[in-house]
């Protein structure tokens, strides 16, 4: 049986910035991941909607993963399919920095990872699979950006997919956030310089509309899929989640609780 929008694991707890756009506070990141002792850069990086901001974000705003009618759906899949034809040029991880405080403390802002010692143990990197706090940036070669992020637990709830940065638009651009270039360093090496075939949301009905936690990148040598979900605290076992990214690629098998209407 298909998992209902609102059963997924996670939390969100939704916060004005001065009659603002809402932001979510994070809870110190996924279970199988180190707690950092800096998880007071994460509660307030993230940019969602909740509930309680229904007067403040419509379904018609591309941020907003659920939709209410067959049109709006349809739209959707349409805005997400103008990704097909692009060449993905690089790829780029937005975690929780769950080590700034030990290597770089006074460090302020988003900040790329490049020290060896750091890619010796990365935290989004599982058996079989990639688990992302705040979403995944993919850079083409003509210079659009799509990210993949998700929607706070609520009306909206759901994973985004949109030609737009992460940084600047789902999260504060002055967020303490962990940037990874992770283009040649994990399972989308296989996919870097190739044409992107076709790019699919799997939306599918709720009580009052359509929701999403699934989108696949179509390629000639297999699909990548990005969807709704992290890592248990074996850092082996992938489980759904509201407020997580996970990256299966061709060679691991996808969860068998992964299914759109029963299939």
């Amino acid at each position: 049986m298909p998992i209902a929008r609102g059963e997924l694991h996670g939390s969100c707890r939704a916060t004005t910035d001065q009659g603002g756009p809402f932001f979510a506070e994070d809870d110190g990141g996924s279970p199988s991941k180190p707690v950092s002792s800096n998880a007071s850069a994460a509660p307030g990086n993230f940019r969602c909607a909740g509930r309680d901001a229904v007067d403040n974000v419509s379904v018609s705003d591309p941020m907003v993963s659920f939709v209410r009618t067959a049109a709006e759906r349809h739209a959707r899949e349409e805005r997400a399919r103008q990704m097909a034809g692009a060449v993905v040029r690089t790829v780029r991880y937005v975690d929780i920095d769950y080590f700034r405080h030990e290597v770089a403390a006074e460090y302020e802002g988003p900040r790329r990872i490049v020290d060896e010692a750091e890619w010796a143990r990365p935290t989004w990197r599982c058996d079989g699979f990639d688990s992302i706090d705040y979403g995944v940036e993919l850079e083409c070669a003509d210079g659009r950006v799509f990210s993949v992020t998700w929607q706070s637990p609520s009306w909206t709830e759901g994973l985004v997919f949109w030609e737009q940065p992460l940084l600047g638009n789902a999260v504060r651009p002055e967020a303490d956030v962990a940037v990874w270039d992770v283009t040649a360093r994990s399972g989308w090496a296989d996919f870097a310089g190739r044409s992107v075939l076709d790019v699919q949301v799997h939306y599918e009905p709720d009580d009052d509309g359509f929701w999403c936690r699934w989108a696949t990148l179509r390629y000639d040598r297999g699909d990548v899929n990005l969807f709704l979900g992290e890592s248990h605290r074996s850092g082996s076992e992938l489980q759904p989640s509201a407020d997580n990214v996970a990256v299966v690629f061709p060679s691991s098998p996808l969860p068998a609780w992964l299914t759109v209407d029963g299939t």
